[in-house]
């Protein structure tokens, strides 16, 4: 039976309570994703990005550079939000993967409440 989009997997570390979680790709809108927190290899990893108010941005122009970035970020085993409204940024290395764009699993991450996240793969 095929997964919903937005479900996920849970490896099995599942909930990992005193783990924090350093950083995310929070949002992939339509000219930037959004990674959240602090990633020092992020910067190093990827040029071209810049600090923004709510996080650190990078942009692209067409689906091919998408992605790209998403690969790379997906490299850096950089978890990637796989809940909350609208196409979540797994749901988009999803369809970036049925299209052929992307391969492999993608880590995910949700939250069960505050300081409490859930890992999983896509």
């Amino acid at each position: 039976m095929p997964r919903k989009r937005g479900a996920f997997a849970p490896v099995s570390a599942g909930v990992m309570p005193n783990d924090r979680c350093n950083g995310y790709v929070a949002a992939v809108n339509a000219a930037h994703v959004l990674v959240v927190g602090s990633m020092p290899e992020l910067q190093s990893a990827i040029a071209g990005g810049s600090n923004g108010p709510h996080g650190y941005e990078l942009y692209y122009n067409t689906e091919q550079d998408l992605a790209e970035t998403l690969s790379t970020l997906q490299h850096i085993n950089l978890p990637f939000l796989a809940a909350g409204p609208g196409w979540t940024p797994a749901d988009v290395f999803e369809q970036l993967r049925e299209k052929g764009l992307v391969s492999g699993k993608v880590r995910t991450v949700v939250w069960r409440r505050p300081n409490e996240p859930v890992y999983g793969e896509t």
